[in-house]
């Protein structure tokens, strides 16, 4: 007699033995969960056990909640609701920049932020509590608050707000420092990638917090706002930025980095009048007491008192942007403005107007490679390249390329402006004389007349 065979299940015959089935069922658990209506999302958080907790009756919860459906949407807008007012917050950190320099200032700040974060449960929790409700962004809200109908809707909202209000103190910061973002950055894409590290940073340190140390963030920070800021009037952008290959980029690195670019910055904004009757008889001493360093930090940061004298001409950049002539103006008059802004301020600091013009010979003819260029403290190229660009097009028939017939107008307009004291105009004269000489002559004329 044959063996009879054994009966073939429902669960077989249906092929629910494939390996994929249980991914299957997983997978559609989770979309049931996210499915789920608000008041099932907090279903653990029952009148009894909410009640007992906060140590009232039952009575009592249901006096200020109809329902659980009430209850739980309650907890969303408590979650999302607006932060308060961090005006006190951001007039404080803006005051901060009248004793600090802007990337100490930022770096301090974030340090606080960070540290407020990690040592308040409260921060920490609503911080759990805003990663819970992105995870249910698409439930929907039993009433509308608004346009927002769902839960990421209405947190989006909320963390919109907190962005606006963190790009308007960003936008004020860097107005009192002087400074732009490097294009094609603006402040709020800066605001929004800062705020996007700092939420990463808070949800790796809640899953392990000996990851994250407590000065990362506050180095990136920093790092960041270095990088990709510049001085008002600046034309400098992204590709700039990472062109800056080769460098050791350790944090070590990067601290020590930004301490010494601090470092001098201080030195130059101390030093600032120091040398109206020249810099040949102010000492490296002098600088340093001026600026509460060492005589050897002021040494070792620019190698002479000459080049400090120098960088302190940087101050009057900021102006010289801002003196371009209206956009409907021709490019010559453009460069004009620029130029008779340039002798003007050499006649008013001639000082430190004298010792641009040496250090900006140095840096063409015998500067040695571990001293820093002038340049770095007072980019003028910056600033007049662009206008001379616009002025001499791209001809071949320039008499030079323009960055030399930039450097060579500047130069003249420096000198000039300190001999021709009275007359800014004069000296900016000269320097466009010598920009429209030669073969360049007839194509800047043309443009002159459009």
């Amino acid at each position: 007699m044959p063996e009879r065979a054994a009966p073939t299940t429902t669960r077989q015959a249906a092929g629910d033995d494939r390996p994929d089935r249980r991914q299957e069922l997983l997978d559609a658990a989770w979309e049931v969960v996210d499915a789920l209506p608000l008041a099932k999302v907090f279903a653990g958080a029952t009148a009894a056990a909410v009640s007992a907790q906060a140590g009232v009756t039952t009575g009592s919860f249901f006096h200020h909640f109809a329902s659980s459906t009430e209850f739980a949407e309650a907890m969303v807008r408590a979650v999302a609701a607006p932060q308060g007012d961090a005006d006190l917050t951001t007039d404080e950190f803006i005051d901060a920049l009248d004793h600090m320099e802007l990337v100490d200032a930022i770096r301090a700040a974030s340090l606080h932020v960070w540290e407020e974060f990690t040592t308040d449960p409260r921060l920490a929790a609503a911080t759990r509590r805003l990663l819970l409700l992105q995870a249910h962004r698409d439930t929907l809200l039993p009433q509308p608050d608004g346009d927002a109908r769902t839960v990421g809707q209405l947190v989006d909202r909320t963390m919109a707000e907190g962005e606006r209000a963190g790009i308007a103190m960003s936008a004020e910061v860097l107005r009192r420092s002087r400074r732009v973002p490097v294009e094609p950055f603006t402040v709020g894409r800066l605001v929004v990638a800062l705020t996007g590290l700092f939420n990463g940073l808070a949800q790796r340190h809640a899953l392990d917090p000996d990851a994250v140390d407590d000065e990362l963030f506050a180095d990136v920070v920093a790092v960041l706002v270095a990088t990709l800021t510049q001085p008002s009037g600046s034309r400098r952008q992204v590709q700039d930025v990472a062109a800056l290959t080769g460098l050791d980029l350790s944090p070590q690195a990067r601290a020590g980095a930004m301490r010494r670019d601090a470092t001098r910055r201080r030195i130059v904004a101390r030093a600032a009048g120091l040398f109206a009757d020249g810099w040949e008889e102010v000492t490296a001493s002098e600088v340093a007491d001026r600026a509460g360093v060492s005589t050897q930090t002021v040494l070792n940061a620019f190698g002479s008192v000459r080049l400090v004298a120098a960088a302190t001409f940087g101050r009057h950049l900021p102006t010289l942007a801002g003196d371009r002539a209206a956009e409907d103006a021709t490019p010559l008059d453009r460069l004009r403005q620029v130029l008779v802004g340039l002798a003007a301020a050499a006649a008013t600091d001639a000082g430190a107007a004298r010792a641009l013009l040496d250090e900006r010979l140095d840096d063409r003819h015998r500067r040695p490679l571990e001293r820093p260029r002038v340049d770095e403290f007072v980019p003028l190229a910056e600033l007049v390249e662009p206008l001379v660009r616009d002025v001499l097009g791209d001809d071949d028939g320039a008499a030079a390329p323009v960055d030399e017939l930039s450097g060579a107008a500047v130069d003249l307009v420096l000198r000039q402006g300190v001999v021709l004291a009275g007359d800014p105009g004069a000296a900016a004269e000269l320097g466009l004389r010598l920009l429209v000489a030669g073969p360049a002559a007839n194509s800047v004329r043309g443009r002159a007349s459009r």
